[in-house]
């Protein structure tokens, strides 16, 4: 029932006091509030202390019976109505001023907080209501990052060994990294800014340049994201901020490459959905002295393959409808 994952994030002292804030600065008397994804509860017991009148607790795993239990024994339970499933699944008895939502992953999107605040500020919320965060942005940058990228080296040669079919599944995957600024080989790059309260969008599909301003080994690329909670309150994962639980998240470049000063990398990334799953796909494309290089590309989709048939389905749809 109790998952660890939880520790890490009620002690990131960055997200909980800028949720805090934004809540506090939010809500106004009077409010119903949907808290979507509220795990142990706790922006939904800051939203009934900064005035709500009542807190609709959404949440899909079995932690929600931990929360109800924490609730009443902060004698908060008789002003929480707490739902555990599916929020698509899921009906409200009454409409919303407000929503809280904290889906976000290392790169702000992997907790699907695109098509599920769509859902639920169209079926949920009232005309007007307000949103927590209000707008999502997310950037990259190019990293030279050696010890990130031993893990998928590290199979060339596995005790004499050929190992190599396994990078494919490791090139073509991401994961969460803590880069240091020394990494960087550019400045950060916004990729795409969402605006959640208007956002009809529940896939991306971007591209980015990046100058390189020194020169190093381009390992891969580092994401993140910039959300801003409330006017005035943003909180955000950069390697050039204060650390956080989250990290970053690290989408791998298919080999190694060398860059110099005054190159350019550039970056395509969509996402696509196959059996319910968010996948990432990127290409890389490398311009030095006038020659471009298209690396390529990579999927993580291709990083979980178990058949021919997985692939088939995935060329059929590769963008077709969030949780359809």
């Amino acid at each position: 029932m109790f998952s660890y994952s939880h520790y890490p994030m009620l002690k990131d002292h960055t997200r909980m006091e800028a949720f805090r804030q934004a809540i506090f600065q939010t809500v106004a008397p009077g409010d119903i509030v949907l808290d979507l994804g509220a795990g142990t509860g706790i922006l939904a017991f800051w939203a009934l202390q900064a005035g709500a009148q009542k807190v609709f607790a959404v949440e899909q795993t079995s932690i929600l019976r931990t929360a109800r239990q924490i609730a009443r024994q902060n004698h908060l339970d008789g002003r929480i109505c707490f739902i555990r499933g599916d929020s698509r699944d899921v009906q409200l008895p009454e409409q919303a001023d407000l929503m809280i939502c904290e889906l976000l992953g290392s790169f702000g999107i992997e907790e699907d907080i695109l098509p599920l605040s769509l859902d639920a500020r169209r079926r949920f919320l009232k005309r007007g209501a307000r949103l927590i965060p209000q707008v999502l942005t997310l950037f990259v940058v190019p990293v030279e990052a050696p010890e990130t990228y031993d893990s998928i080296s590290f199979w060339e040669d596995v005790y004499g060994f050929d190992y190599r079919p396994m990078k494919v599944y490791l090139t073509n995957s991401t994961w969460v990294e803590a880069f240091s600024p020394r990494a960087l080989l550019s400045d950060p790059k916004e990729l795409k800014r969402i605006d959640l309260r208007a956002n009809s969008e529940t896939h991306l599909k971007a591209s980015i340049e990046c100058l390189i301003r020194r020169r190093g080994v381009l390992h891969g690329f580092c994401g993140f994201f910039s959300a801003q909670l409330a006017p005035g309150i943003l909180l955000s994962n950069s390697p050039l901020g204060a650390p956080t639980h989250w990290n970053q998240r690290f989408f791998p470049s298919p080999e190694p490459a060398e860059l110099r000063q005054g190159d350019k990398v550039l970056m395509d990334l969509s996402t696509s959905r196959v059996k319910g799953l968010l996948h990432f796909n990127w290409t890389i494309r490398i311009c030095s002295n006038g020659r471009v290089t298209r690396l390529p590309g990579l999927s993580t989709f291709l990083g979980m393959l178990d058949s021919t048939e997985d692939l088939r389905a995935f060329s059929v749809s590769p963008g077709a409808g969030a949780h359809s």
